[in-house]
């Protein structure tokens, strides 16, 4: 099957063709930890597993790598504040990380955290020096915008726009505005390394195109993130990254619209987050997912409660019918809606496409259930669901039947079967009543049952 994705620097939908046959590199733009996670980070993270989970289910051996971005001005500046390392305070959010990832189904990835890569940023920077697209000055290093006549090649933003939306970093010894920070100048030691330019920390782009090929070597697949960290960060990715490798560190670049909160993007500086920790008191981590997945991933979502109690009450129904189908058959080789399920995903990863397929499905072994249909059609229901839940990480826990529940099914679908008149699996399921002491008679109504 052919896998179709949006590539933001080229702006169409570009075929999958791995740089290493049968084998997807992918890099996701993880998380700065300074502070407890909320959800809208974690749709990011959740769209890239599932994109990762369908790609081996495609076939493909994959790695993924996701960074923690562990030295930055916010991480300097909470530790200063609390009067500790920054390595106490990014441990305490990377385990607070890796708690809410755990629940949430995050699939294992390597996780490389940017402190543990300063030699190599300080090599890369070096030899941007020596092919004059960086300049030192007063400690600090800088890249030089204007060297690089490809800037601006994925944001495809004029380059007014593109000064306006830049962060402009306050030094007089920058050649222009635009231009970014490699190195920052830090005299303080508890949180600078040496350098040939005097104590300093990375500038926060340079860690990505580092640790990316470090581990995954240029070109790789697929560079993922949200769209906010399109320009300027991929931006510089790519423009620190290019005159080393003399093309583009990614081949397709996929981002991820944003969370929102009465229509404004869900942020930690905007006060309008709900964190994992929180909801994951209120709803199954699997409820959660199947609300970060039900929208196309390059659209925006709005986190309103409304769309996580739909989600929940959407799990139910899955639950419900796996309850059904697992206690009257067993899955079945072929899969009910399947092969439309991976085309859904295999056309720009709609994720909401291939809910849809699941519900229709859902609804499917509902009916067949009710109208009596034999274990073989009721099989591959339940293959089919399980195989799609499975693939999006939405696996229902609580599929076990209590006493009366069990009863009240095996009554219902012995009904169901005398109905269509397949009464020798009428008499299958009087058999299992039977052995669990419930006894059960016919009349004119329909049927009554009584424990022996």
């Amino acid at each position: 099957m052919s896998i179709r994705v949006h590539n933001t620097q080229s702006g169409e939908l570009e075929t999958l063709t791995p740089v290493h046959p049968g084998e997807v590199r992918i890099y996701v733009c993880g998380p700065t930890v300074y502070d407890e996670l909320h959800i809208g980070n974690f749709r990011c993270f959740v769209i890239f597993d599932t994109l990762a989970r369908f790609l081996r289910q495609s076939g493909y051996q994959v790695t993924k790598v996701q960074n923690f971005t562990d030295v930055d001005d916010r991480t300097i500046a909470s530790a200063k504040a609390e009067g500790i390392s920054l390595r106490q305070l990014t441990d305490r959010y990377i385990d607070l990380y890796h708690r809410d990832a755990a629940r949430l189904g995050i699939g294992e990835q390597i996780e490389p955290r940017a402190t543990d890569y300063v030699p190599e940023m300080i090599v890369h920077i070096e030899q941007l020096i020596a092919l004059g697209h960086a300049y030192a000055a007063d400690g600090s290093v800088y890249f030089s915008v204007r060297s690089f006549a490809g800037y601006g090649q994925l944001s495809h933003q004029p380059a007014d726009e593109r000064q306006a939306g830049t962060r402009v970093e306050l030094d007089p010894g920058k050649q222009a505005p635009e231009d970014f920070a490699l190195w920052k100048h830090e005299p303080d030691p508890n949180f600078s390394w040496p350098s040939p330019w005097g104590p300093g920390r990375p500038g926060w782009h340079i860690e990505c195109s580092v640790m990316s090929a470090h581990h995954l070597g240029v070109p790789f697949d697929i560079h993922g993130g949200g769209v906010d960290l399109l320009f300027p960060h991929h931006e510089n990715e790519i423009a620190q990254s290019t005159p080393l490798a003399h093309e583009s560190p990614a081949r397709i670049w996929m981002h991820n619209g944003m969370l929102t909160m009465s229509g404004e993007k869900m942020s930690k500086s905007l006060k309008n987050t709900f964190r994992v920790s929180d909801l994951l008191d209120r709803y199954a981590p699997e409820a959660i997912r199947l609300f970060l997945l039900s929208a196309h991933y390059r659209s925006p979502l709005a986190a309103e409660l409304e769309g996580l109690d739909q989600a929940k009450a959407a799990l139910r129904r899955i639950e419900n019918v796996l309850r059904r189908l697992r206690h009257v058959t067993v899955p079945t080789e072929q899969k009910e809606g399947w092969d439309r399920f991976l085309a859904c995903l295999a056309d720009d990863f709609n994720t909401a496409e291939a809910q849809g397929v699941l519900f229709e499905t859902v609804r499917g072994a509902n009916t067949a259930l009710d109208h009596g249909a034999k274990a073989p059609a009721l099989g591959r229901y339940l293959a089919g669901i399980e195989a799609m839940t499975e693939l999006l990480g939405v696996t229902p826990q609580n599929t076990e039947l209590n006493a009366d529940d069990e009863i009240a099914l095996l009554v219902a679908a012995r009904e169901s079967a005398r109905q269509g008149r397949d009464f020798a699996l009428a008499d299958q399921f009087r058999q299992q009543l039977k052995e669990l002491g419930v006894v059960v008679e016919d009349t004119s109504q329909g049927s009554r049952w009584y424990r022996a």
